[in-house]
């Protein structure tokens, strides 16, 4: 159960949440196996009345081996609530631990996302407001700029029908 790597959950504050330690035992003989959380060098019990231990379940038990779980309950996390968590188990073969690490979720894409979307109508509201107040006409200020002289192209057009007509 012993990890060198501690994962990192990423929790909303305010939010509730419940993080499971599942153990499994082989068989030990009399001796009970104990399972228990701890932040940091304190125990749950020492901790806030909104965060506490849930009831130890077994899943499953076959010819002395268990395999239990205990949850960390969190009524709402808080900032105070974000740090390290490490689930310890023991019998008399030996220990284990196993940490958890809460951190704060970031929120920055949103921010980002409604900015960007913000900006997006922004510049809509923007364009519709200067064509409606100006009555510009799109297809005049687009012949005017990047559109060919029509009368020119009638011009040079008739006067190559006349030549083709002047060759026959």
């Amino acid at each position: 159960m012993a990890e060198d790597h501690i994962p990192e959950n990423e929790w909303v504050t305010g939010n509730p949440l419940t993080v499971a330690c599942k153990a499994f035992f082989g068989f030990s003989g009399e001796s009970g196996p104990m399972i228990y959380w701890m932040k940091g060098e304190k125990f749950i019990e020492e901790l806030e009345g909104h965060i506490r231990e849930g009831e130890v379940r077994l899943l499953r038990e076959h010819l002395g081996e268990k395999e239990v779980e205990l949850t960390l309950i969190f009524d709402a996390v808080e900032e105070a609530d974000l740090a390290n968590y490490t689930c310890h188990v023991e019998n008399r073969n030996g220990r284990k631990h196993a940490s958890v690490l809460l951190r704060k979720k970031d929120l920055i894409y949103k921010i980002e996302l409604a900015g960007g979307l913000g900006a997006i109508l922004l510049l809509l509201i923007l364009l519709v407001t200067i064509y409606k107040c100006y009555n510009i006409e799109l297809m005049l200020f687009y012949r005017q700029n990047f559109g060919g002289d029509e009368a020119a192209d009638a011009l040079l057009l008739e006067k190559m029908t006349l030549r083709i007509k002047g060759s026959i």
